[in-house]
């Protein structure tokens, strides 16, 4: 990929929105190339640069549109809110000796609730706002990174077929991202995808994924 085209194509990853309006044809083309050139600093011409957005246009288009919509109109979607996200340190002698005990404290017959995120650098667990002073009371504080409070996740539930369409996660995150809908973590155990927001931003991301699944 030249530097040209990997420009734009940032450019169009971080805007979705520019994204979604040129798919539907309502973007000059020529006058995005121009607005591209001033603010990625690309020393390009203009027609490398509307050469690059065709290539994403096309490469997008490749993914069926149709079958995407289809799959995500049969997409089961549930809220749970007043959640807390804990960043752990990812010291494996702790958590073997931490986590048994975090999972004996959750009842999940009762809805209770304990989801795990592991990266490189952290452990993350998504709990229920009222098992808070409980689970920490197990915890070193010194493993301790942050605390996020007044969080919510909304649970979309793919159907089956959704291993034969790519960019289905990609479309939902794209369109939050629209919505303005800032995204605190996200966790896939597919066919479930998981997204966490601020509880007051719930209602707004429930609204979003259904108008943009119904549609």
């Amino acid at each position: 990929m030249t530097n040209t085209t990997n420009k734009v194509y940032n450019f169009l990853i971080k805007n979705p929105d520019i994204t979604k309006n040129l798919q539907k044809g309502l973007i000059n083309t020529r006058a995005l190339a121009i607005l591209i050139m001033k603010q990625e600093q690309v020393n390009s011409s203009v027609h490398a640069v509307i050469s690059a957005i065709r290539r994403y246009e096309t490469e997008e288009k490749n993914i069926d549109s149709n079958e995407l919509k289809n799959l995500l109109k049969q997409c089961r979607i549930s809220t749970k809110s007043r959640l807390n996200l804990i960043t752990l340190s990812r010291d494996f002698s702790f958590l073997i000796k931490t986590f048994p005990l975090l999972l004996s404290k959750i009842n999940p017959s009762i809805g209770e609730l304990l989801r795990v995120v592991e990266g490189r650098a952290s452990f993350k667990i998504l709990i229920d706002q009222s098992k808070k002073k409980e689970l920490l009371s197990l915890i070193e504080p010194s493993k301790i990174t942050s605390i996020v409070e007044d969080l919510a996740e909304i649970n979309v539930l793919f159907s089956k077929e959704h291993v034969k369409v790519r960019g289905m996660m990609a479309s939902i995150l794209n369109e939050l991202a629209i919505k303005n809908i800032q995204v605190f973590e996200t966790i896939s155990c597919l066919p479930e995808f998981i997204v966490v927001v601020k509880e007051k931003d719930i209602g707004k991301t429930h609204t979003a994924l259904l108008t943009f699944f119904y549609e």
